[in-house]
């Protein structure tokens, strides 16, 4: 598995259970929220490269409104296809059925340490450029 699919699935795991009111759907609305989730993440740290070139490079990289929405719109469109398609989320969550406790718990670590460290770094170099 890649890092990409193992981060996805701590998201699954947190926003599977409870994501929808009908059960039959309760899986497949818990990837379409952790795709959604994990596509903001992902935007952060997008955002958090053009913060880090602006104080670095002493850049003023400015992002318009509508470039910044067609990003994050083409990163959820891109995630929602790559994790609905042919149901990979549920393959994604077999495999990590199939691990050890332990393995399971480092893999979740990992992920709530990426959540907390990009929007924190993001918040902090937003800080940082003024």
């Amino acid at each position: 598995m890649r890092c990409y699919d193992l981060l996805f699935n701590g998201y699954y795991k947190l926003f599977s259970k409870g994501a929808s009111a009908d059960p039959a759907y309760e899986k497949f609305d818990g990837a379409i929220l952790s795709s959604l989730i994990f596509s903001s993440l992902l935007f952060i740290n997008f955002l958090t490269l053009l913060q880090t070139l602006n104080i670095l490079l002493k850049m003023d990289v400015k992002i318009k409104m509508f470039y910044a929405l067609s990003i994050l719109t083409l990163l959820m469109i891109m995630n929602l296809f790559y994790f609905l398609r042919q149901k990979k989320y549920l393959e994604i969550n077999s495999f990590m059925v199939s691990l050890t406790r332990s393995k399971q718990n480092i893999y979740n670590i990992i992920t709530m340490i990426y959540s907390f460290l990009s929007i924190g770094l993001f918040f902090f170099l937003l800080h940082a450029g003024k």
